[in-house]
């Protein structure tokens, strides 16, 4: 090997003075990481130093706890179980916060308490010791807010979250498993905190337990960061309420992508997301969202919402037997767009409407919506009328119009909608009747459309065209006052 050598000159009183230094290095190297190998539960506190886990570890409460910066810990594909102790609030499997507001952290001790930046954790799996579970019937609600708990039974851990995480600039959450099971847990809970990333981690959440749908509720990966966040290739199963919710506040410029996840999520509470987009300036793209319960929320603004695949189906909950089963909910935002995605809403049988787009948008708010495919389904039993009603009729979308902010300015562009169901199916119905003879009985389904111009101006004479299979099957246009109706069958 050549080696590298340093040459200097110096001119001294007119004679050129020439200096060998011999062997050098073109530039320094970083130094080299140091490797701690750690078997047991503890505080790791060394700087800039590599934890790396050698065994399988359990822990009665918190398990591991971050004092420093640029600590990574490396969980050597082993097994950390932490909160075993039954009915003790927030123990962790893995803890990093500043010191202050320590109260009612039950599961840390005090000298837990001292966080860090630069901060990774990966390669390894992470679950929560079983707690109880309230018998059927034990949780009610109550208030409109909370969930109580009604008789003797043992009190479970609450805010028991996997991974906690805060005030951490540049962290990383990477190829970790986590399982909780306890009231209000999570299995990724992130807040305040600068540039991270959250990516091909697996979350298992059967926490059925909420005390507070409202606040804090329980998600399964909650991340409210200052900085870029970038939340991509993650496997979501269960979860009480949330999925994904992605906060942050102000319009700071930080730019948050969620993209690649799949989230199968279960909410057992009527406002229960899969995904909940609530910081400015998110791009969310190439997710698929399998949800029991309601699909994705929208409220900030500047959000870009693209090439999703969201199919969520709503049953009847324990707060409300009948709602609607939201899709795609934009609420309050602006210059948000909504465009190339796929969305099929279910609402199960008993439940309510099946609401793919739900719209709550202020006037003026930019928002565009468009080439979306858009499916409302709806199982139900026997259909009934009394005399001359309208038994059913689907809304592809429902839009809020409050004196307080009443829905203006959203643009629907080359977006397809399917009808629920196969109308031919529909022409077989019950019918009872107290009057003697047959009854005749018509069942149409219908379209209606109304088209204006960007200043809100009804357009006639624009041709509305139903599709089946590729074929036109009905055709109308619209009149003088933008209005066109279709009848299918």
């Amino acid at each position: 090997m050549r080696k590298k050598w340093s040459v200097s000159a110096a001119c001294l009183c007119g004679v050129l003075v020439v200096l060998w230094a011999g062997p050098g290095r073109a530039q320094d190297a970083p130094p080299p990481v140091e490797v701690i190998k750690i078997d047991a539960p503890g505080i790791l506190d060394k700087p800039g130093a590599t934890y790396l886990l050698t065994k399988d570890v359990t822990a009665p409460r918190t398990a591991f706890m971050i004092k420093g910066d640029d600590i990574t810990l490396d969980l050597g594909g082993h097994t950390v179980t932490y909160g075993t102790e039954v009915g003790v609030d927030r123990s962790s499997g893995v803890f990093l916060r500043p010191t202050g507001r320590q109260e009612g952290f039950d599961g840390v001790p005090p000298g837990g308490f001292g966080g860090g930046n630069n901060f990774t954790l990966k390669n390894g799996r992470i679950v929560q010791g079983p707690q109880p579970v309230a018998p059927p019937g034990a949780i009610t609600w109550s208030a409109g807010r909370l969930v109580k708990e009604v008789g003797d039974h043992p009190r479970p851990g609450r805010y028991c979250h996997a991974v906690y995480i805060r005030g951490c600039d540049n962290f990383k959450v990477l190829d970790t498993i986590t399982e909780v099971n306890s009231r209000d847990s999570n299995n990724i809970h992130v807040l305040y905190s600068g540039r991270g990333e959250i990516a091909n981690n697996h979350c298992i959440s059967t926490v059925k337990e909420i005390t507070d749908r409202h606040y804090p509720g329980t998600q399964v990966i909650q991340a409210g960061a200052r900085g870029y966040l970038n939340i991509h290739h993650n496997v979501i199963d269960g979860g009480g309420q949330w999925g994904i919710n992605v906060t942050g506040g102000g319009n700071t410029g930080h730019l948050a992508e969620v993209h690649h996840n799949v989230i199968r999520h279960r909410s057992y509470t009527t406002n229960g997301y899969a995904l909940g987009c609530h910081a400015p300036n998110m791009r969310v793209y190439a997710n698929v969202v399998k949800s029991i319960g309601r699909g994705v929320h929208l409220t900030a603004n500047n959000v870009d919402f693209y090439n999703n695949i969201v199919e969520p189906r709503e049953k009847p909950n324990p707060e409300y037997p009948s709602t609607r089963t939201h899709g795609i909910k934009l609420e309050h935002p602006t210059h948000t767009r909504v465009h190339h995605n796929f969305c099929r809403v279910i609402a199960e049988e008993g439940f309510g409407q099946a609401d793919p787009l739900d719209l709550d948008c202020p006037k003026f708010s930019a928002n565009q919506v468009y080439k979306n495919t858009i499916v409302a389904l709806r199982k139900s039993p026997k259909y009934w009328a009394s005399a001359v009603n309208v038994v059913y009729a689907h809304q592809f979308f429902h839009v809020w119009q409050s004196s307080a902010a009443r829905t203006q300015g959203i643009v629907f562009r080359d977006s397809v909608l399917a009808p629920p169901a196969d109308y031919r199916k529909v022409r077989q119905l019950y019918a009872r009747s107290y009057t003697k003879g047959n009854v005749d009985m018509t069942v149409e389904w219908s379209v209606n459309v109304k088209t204006v111009d960007p200043a809100g101006k009804a357009v006639a004479a624009v041709t509305v065209q139903v599709m089946k299979d590729g074929k036109a099957v009905a055709q109308s246009a619209t009149g003088t006052d933008g209005t066109a109706s279709v009848v299918l069958a």
